[in-house]
Parts: structure tokens; C-alpha cells; sequence
């Protein structure tokens, strides 16, 4: 399905807020039924599932990994790793150029020569004074200084693609904390819903047990499902203390409002052949590993250059005095080219050609390995997305048969048909199947996200900006150049497309006073749970009315969902940010510079 035929389906919660529902694949479609199976889950936690931004600050999934960027010190190591590799540039252009020393002496001095025997004096002291200058001008090196300019100008640009590497990292590692982050919010609604459900089947037990239905030992079985389901509860909450934990530690803030994020499909191609032949284009391993290679191959020919004989245009100019015990002033210059060849150097040039040889050898295999690691990273993911979405579907099917399972246990135990037994185990089975739907999901998106990355796309997906010295692009002499007349402690530039989204977003880092929690059937009117609301203080409207204790215990017919479609009007539109055509060429990366969205 492509991003244009993407569908959504949803429901509004009674204070006229849209909850949007992806619906995806196949077996996902946004029809009545689809639309009912999606609402009847609180799973969905995870499909689509935020209310609007008049709550607060949301922390969007593009802005919160560039800030994770920012944040992170191995980006910034990177960055500045890339800015010491241009510099080095510079410094390799140096044999191009003239070399000029000046040297300028003044002291005393004793003399006694042939000069100051003549005269008819032993001993002469002088106050002697030496000018000069000498430049040095290389005219041949063996190509050495050539090679040496081209190795230090693929280091840079390897380095360069380097920081997109640690970044995709980075991004991926931000991706899944956040994902995480839902999550385990999804599975403490879910447990919420059945501790709810638990406790509304545990007053129509106990009501049952007063008129005499029941029994006490029916009482005592309930309370014991009770605490289970509250021990399950506090289970994951701690869980999710880990997973805010994780999260702060990547993005530098805890999370507060998260929002859904969504794939277009059609980013994520269908065959994994064809993902690899685009990863292959454009992955930034495979451009540094490249340019790693490029540089060991131009560093193994410029050791040849020891073999050969190096030759020096040297021109001096001299303006002395009182030289040698001979007073008076001495002039002279003189242009000279030398040319000086080494006989013997205790083989040091020859070991240094072997281990440049070698180093390249290792360039090469590291090559080799950032292609087969491509391909194995590829091929993990997309077995997990499949895996991922055929167990979605099994899940979603399970939750909708549990659901009418549930229902008609409850009208068979008010005639007789069914035991409390028979309800505690089915309110088991569907908790243990909305949990299961709501991990499901994440894993399917996460896995989405990872294809992405091993793609070496997710920044650009996500549309985060690179930063200006991490362009591979602009790496030249000139650059080095102008560098000179700049500041040299400047820090570098990081992320730019930050800039703007944080000016913006000021609130995300302060947070607001209600958390946005994904939406869960059951919670009135509102998904959004304050942090002093704890599960009694709900009351699950998921529980079939049977299970509600009523005055007489009557029994109200009511319908447990309804179903709504979403207005075309409210359908988001998805787009496509990759570029239609890739190249494959180092030089044409499409996505060396995007611009950040919010």
C-alpha cells in the first residue's frame, strides 16, 4: 500500500477529540468491522493514539531524535573528529608550498686566525651580526606529497560519513527508547483495564454472595484475581520507570507527550533485494568504508615516494657583519637546486611500504564488511517485520474473538451456564491478548524504523538536517584555507535543524501538567491520565453491563462500542521524503542535506 492509499479509521471520545487509528495491511483494513476490532482493543495504545496538542507541548519524533543528536556525545565526538580530518587537509598541501625560515644572530665573539694573525693581534673581539633567509621550495618528491593530499582529503570525507553513521545509530537507538516509552504506557493501560475489570466483576461476586447467589469462597477467588492483576500492574510500572530512565538518558529530558509516529509504507520497500541495492547506494557505512579504502591505497603509493629522489629549489640571501675576527659588513645570495637521494636508512622506508600495503589490505576487508553487515542487518529485519506482522494480525483476530468470548460468559454466568471460574480465566486470556497486541504493534513499527536505518535512510526520513561540517561534500584545500582566518576555538556547528524546533518547543523541556497517555476504551471521556490518577479511581466501561453491579442487579442491554468513520476531511495526509530516483555515486547523496520538520 502505498502513502497515498494509506487509510485511517477512528473514533471521537465524548469531549469531540479524534482518536486516529491506522489502519494497515490487509488484514487491517478501515471498514466497519476493522474500525470496531481497533476501537475494542485498548490495545491501541499504539495505533494512532494521542489526543490533540490543546493538552500541551508534544514531543514529536523527528524533533525529540534531532535533539537526541545534540544530546549524545558520540555525535559530537564524530562531528569534531571530522573537523580535525579537514584540518589535516590543510597541513598535507604544505609540500606545495614554499617553506621560508629567517635567522638573525647577535653577540660577541673572540677570533684568532690567519685573518687576525695578519694584523699583527692574537686575540680579536667583535661584536658580530647575522641576517638571513632561506626559502625552500620542493620540486619533486616522487608524487608523494600528491598522494599524500588525496589520502588525507578521503580520510576527511570518510570522517565525514562517519558522523551520518553514528548518527543513524544514534537515531535508532532514540527511536526504540521512544517506542519503548509507548509501549510500556500501552501495557499500563491495558493492565489498568483488566485491574477495572477485576474489580467490577468483583463487587457483582460479592453482590451475588449477599443475596445468596454466591458464595464466600467465590468472594475470596475474585479478590485473589484482584491482586494478581495489580501485582501484573506494578510490575509493569516499574518497568516503565526503566524504559523513562533509558529515555532520559538518550534525549537528556524524561518523556513527557509522546505522539505516534507513522510510516508511510511505501517508504519501506516491499522486496528485501531491492532495499539492498538501495542501501548499497546510499548507506553511509559503505561511503567511509570506501573512503577509508581510498585513503590506505593513496597512503601505500606515497611511501613509494621514499625511493625516489627528492628534489629542492633553495634560494638564500645573507647580510652579515663583523664576521670571524674580520670587521665590516658581507653580503651575498644565491639560488641553488638541490637534489639528494638516500643510500641507506636501516630498511625503515622498506617496512614502512609493507604496513601501508597491509593497511590497505585491512581497508579492503573492512569494506567487505560493512557490505555483509548491510545485508545481514537487512535481511534481520525484514525477517522481524514479517514476523511482526503475521503476529499482529494472529493477534488482532485473538482479541476480537476473546472480546465476544467474554461477553457471552457473562450473560451464560448470570443463567448458570458458566462459572466464576470460567470469567476470571477469559478476563486472563484477554488481558493477555491486548498486551500482547499492544507489543506486537511497537515491534512491527520499530522493525519499520530499523529496516529504515539499515537502509541508512532514517535521518532522512525523518527529515533531520546534517550539520554543515559533517558535509562530505565540501571537503577541499580552500576550505582549509579560509579556516586560517577564522575562529579557531569556534565550536563546530551540530545540529542546525535544532535550532529553530527547540525555540519552538521550549514547553517540551519543562513539560505539562497532564501526560498524554495512548487511548484505552474505558476511560470516559478523556485518554489522559494525571499523575495521581491510580487504577481505582477508574471505572472500565470495557466491562460488559452484566458485570456491573446495579440496584437489584438488573440487567441493561447496551452496546459495548460503536462505530464511527474518520471525515476525509480529518485524514492526514502522508508523504513520501524520499527522493524518486537514488544515486549510487558518493558524490550525489540525496539526503546530505534535508531540512528538519516539526
Amino acid at each position: 500500500m502505498n502513502a497515498a492509499a494509506t487509510r485511517y479509521c477512528g473514533e471521537a471520545d465524548s469531549s469531540g477529540v479524534w482518536v486516529r487509528v491506522r489502519a494497515d495491511g490487509a488484514g487491517r483494513a478501515c471498514g466497519k468491522k476493522g474500525c470496531s476490532v481497533l476501537k475494542t482493543l485498548g490495545m491501541v495504545v499504539g495505533l494512532g493514539a494521542m489526543l490533540g496538542s490543546s493538552l500541551g507541548y508534544t514531543q514529536e519524533l523527528p524533533g525529540a531524535v534531532a535533539q537526541a543528536l545534540n544530546y549524545r556525545p558520540e555525535v559530537t565526538q564524530a562531528v569534531y573528529a571530522t573537523a580535525g580530518a579537514r584540518e589535516r587537509v590543510g597541513s598535507s598541501m604544505a609540500d606545495f608550498l614554499p617553506t621560508i625560515n629567517l635567522r638573525g644572530t647577535n653577540g660577541r665573539e673572540g677570533a684568532d686566525n690567519a685573518t687576525t694573525q695578519a694584523t699583527g693581534v692574537d686575540n680579536v673581539w667583535l661584536n658580530p651580526k647575522q641576517r638571513g633567509i632561506v626559502l625552500t621550495q620542493n620540486l619533486y618528491r616522487g608524487f608523494g606529497t600528491t598522494h599524500l593530499v588525496l589520502s588525507s582529503q578521503a580520510n576527511a570525507r570518510s570522517a565525514a560519513w562517519k558522523v551520518l553513521e553514528v548518527s543513524e545509530t544514534i537515531a535508532m537507538r532514540a527511536v526504540d527508547s521512544y517506542l519503548n516509552v509507548m509501549k510500556n504506557r500501552g501495557q499500563i493501560l491495558a493492565a489498568q483495564e483488566s485491574v477495572a475489570s477485576h474489580k467490577a466483576l468483583l463487587q457483582l461476586v460479592q453482590k451475588r454472595a449477599e443475596s445468596g447467589a454466591g458464595t464466600k469462597a467465590d468472594v475470596s477467588q475474585t479478590q485473589a484475581r484482584v491482586k494478581q492483576a495489580e501485582a501484573v500492574l506494578a510490575q509493569i510500572q516499574s518497568t516503565q520507570d526503566v524504559a523513562d530512565a533509558t529515555f532520559e538518558a538518550l534525549f537528556g529530558y524524561p518523556p513527557k507527550d509522546l505522539q505516534e509516529p507513522a510510516i508511510p509504507e511505501g517508504l519501506v520497500p516491499k522486496d528485501r533485494k531491492e532495499a539492498l541495492k538501495q542501501a548499497l547506494g546510499v548507506h553511509p557505512a559503505i561511503f567511509s568504508a570506501q573512503e577509508a579504502y581510498f585513503a590506505s591505497k593513496e597512503q601505500a603509493l606515497s611511501a613509494n615516494s621514499a625511493f625516489a629522489p627528492a628534489v629542492n629549489l633553495i634560494l638564500t640571501g645573507n647580510n652579515d657583519a663583523h664576521l670571524a675576527g674580520s670587521p665590516g659588513r658581507s653580503e651575498s645570495m644565491s639560488a641553488v637546486v638541490e637534489m639528494t637521494v638516500n643510500a641507506f636508512s636501516g630498511y625503515k622506508d622498506m617496512h614502512a611500504k609493507r604496513e601501508a600495503t597491509f593497511n590497505m589490505a585491512q581497508a579492503q576487508s573492512l569494506l567487505d564488511k560493512a557490505v555483509l553487515d548491510i545485508t545481514e542487518n537487512l535481511a534481520n529485519g525484514y525477517a522481524a517485520l514479517v514476523a511482526a506482522q503475521s503476529r499482529h494480525e494472529l493477534f488482532v483476530t485473538q482479541v476480537q474473538d476473546n472480546e465476544k468470548v467474554r461477553t457471552a460468559y457473562f450473560k451464560q454466568y448470570r443463567i448458570g451456564q458458566r462459572t466464576l471460574m470460567d470469567l476470571l480465566d477469559v478476563e486472563n486470556e484477554l488481558y493477555s491478548a491486548r498486551n500482547n497486541l499492544v507489543v506486537e504493534h511497537y515491534q512491527e513499527l520499530a522493525a519499520r524504523f530499523r529496516v529504515l536505518s539499515n537502509m541508512g535512510q532514517l535521518l532522512h526520513t525523518l527529515s533531520v538536517e546534517i550539520p554543515s561540517s559533517a558535509d562530505p561534500m565540501t571537503v577541499d584545500f580552500f576550505d582549509s584555507v579560509r579556516s586560517l582566518f577564522q575562529d579557531a576555538d569556534k565550536a563546530v556547528d551540530r545540529w542546525p535543524a535544532m535550532a529553530t524546533w527547540l525555540e519552538k518547543n521550549k514547553g517540551v523541556l519543562r513539560g505539562s501538567g497532564e501526560q498524554k497517555t495512548p487511548f484505552m476504551p474505558g476511560y470516559g471521556s478523556s485518554s489522559v491520565v494525571k499523575s495521581g490518577d491510580t487504577p481505582e479511581k477508574k471505572v472500565s466501561s470495557d466491562v460488559p453491563e452484566a458485570a456491573r453491579p446495579t440496584q437489584g442487579d438488573a440487567v441493561k442491554k447496551t452496546e459495548l462500542t460503536s462505530d464511527k468513520k474518520l471525515s476525509s476531511a480529518e485524514k492526514p495526509k502522508a508523504v513520501d521524503p524520499l527522493p524518486k530516483k537514488v544515486s549510487k555515486k558518493p558524490t550525489k547523496r540525496p539526503n546530505s542535506q534535508v531540512t528538519a520538520k516539526k
